[in-house]
């Protein structure tokens, strides 16, 4: 890159004024304690896609803003609140094996689309401002957090997928959404108690939920012949808890 660099004037002027570097993959065996010593701000300024794996407290060392596509794999994300510059990040992914609760500033990546987080607990309840979110996956595994009511409200989602019990009823007014996998809230005894489920949907259609009676799971697409399609898209769809 540097030999070319030297031997082209216009690309040296793009690279000047766009940056170098378009992806970064960052581990345990990267010197990611002088990021910008080695890259710069200068090269850095057209990064896309970031990639960090198995590093504590990524975000510590990554003080520029954060690519369109962020991706961090096994991190312990730390307790500490997590707030990066104000950043274009439309896809981001957080899996994190450690017993913390992930803190974030959601209000600094308010162009989300995408989110998917593993983690054991986190603290979601800023994520209302991301409006534009299209695909939502949410697992902990602390089974402590409830799924807000305002999920139901993003006008754009089309893909909930979670193991989150939703904390109140919840009705989509999404007209994109096609897949929703969300558990109902049910108990389950082995004794003298049975499976408590709730009844035949509301849309009238007998075969909307009685296909899924022995699931702990309200899964559907657009596509299926189980749910009715005006059900679905037009009438919106509600969740029964």
């Amino acid at each position: 890159m540097a030999a070319l660099r030297y031997s082209c004037k216009q690309l040296k002027a793009l690279g000047d004024k766009y940056g170098y570097v378009r992806h970064l993959d960052l581990a345990m065996n990267s010197d990611y304690m002088n990021l910008m010593a080695i890259w710069g701000q200068a090269n850095l300024r057209g990064l896309k896609s970031l990639s960090v794996a198995g590093i504590p407290s990524p975000a510590n060392w990554i003080p520029f803003t954060w690519p369109m596509h962020t991706f961090f794999n096994n991190c312990r994300m730390g307790s500490s609140v997590i707030s990066p510059p104000l950043s274009p990040t439309t896809n981001l992914l957080i899996t994190d094996n450690s017993r913390g609760t992930l803190q974030m500033d959601w209000s600094k990546v308010p162009n989300l689309r995408v989110l998917e987080l593993r983690v054991y607990d986190a603290d979601i309840s800023g994520l209302v401002l991301c409006q534009r979110l299209e695909h939502l996956r949410l697992y902990f595994n602390s089974g402590k957090k409830g799924l807000p009511g305002w999920v139901a409200d993003l006008p754009k989602l089309t893909t909930i997928e979670t193991n989150l019990i939703p904390e109140t009823k919840m009705h989509f007014i999404s007209k994109k959404l096609k897949i929703c996998l969300i558990p109902k809230k049910r108990k389950a005894k082995r004794k003298r108690q049975i499976w408590i489920v709730p009844g035949i949907c509301k849309c009238g259609n007998e075969r909307c939920a009685y296909p899924y009676k022995n699931s702990p799971y309200e899964y559907f697409t657009a596509e299926s012949t189980l749910v009715p399609w005006p059900h679905l898209l037009c009438q919106g769809y509600t969740l029964s808890y």
